[in-house]
């Protein structure tokens, strides 16, 4: 039973994801650019979920199977959380121009 509700989770999401590209691709290409994070979210949490299913509770599966639209509520949650993404990318550049001025030193 447990292993035709994870097939069922993971169906459910990777139709969600179907729909949803197939939504996208009818539009112009630069709706498509504009849309990019968007795109990209999705395609990562359907990843996330995906990879996770081994270790949710049966429960938790079920809760989600019968949420419609979960890559698209779960989207607009991230849209809320903060994360250190941005952090992160600030660190790196700063970290590659001190590198950048290292090798002038050098040149």
């Amino acid at each position: 039973m447990e292993d035709k509700l994870k097939s069922l989770f993971c169906l459910k999401i990777n139709v969600e994801l179907d729909e949803f590209r197939e939504k996208l691709i009818n539009n112009d290409p630069q709706e498509v650019f504009d849309n990019a994070y968007l795109i990209d979210c999705m395609i990562t949490l359907k990843e996330v979920l995906l990879e996770k299913v081994s270790v949710l509770k049966p429960k938790e599966i079920k809760i989600m199977i019968r949420m419609p639209n979960l890559l698209q509520m779960f989207y607009d949650e991230w849209l809320e959380y903060e994360d250190s993404r941005m952090s992160d990318w600030d660190d790196f550049v700063n970290q590659s121009i001190k590198r950048l001025e290292n090798v002038d030193k050098v040149a």
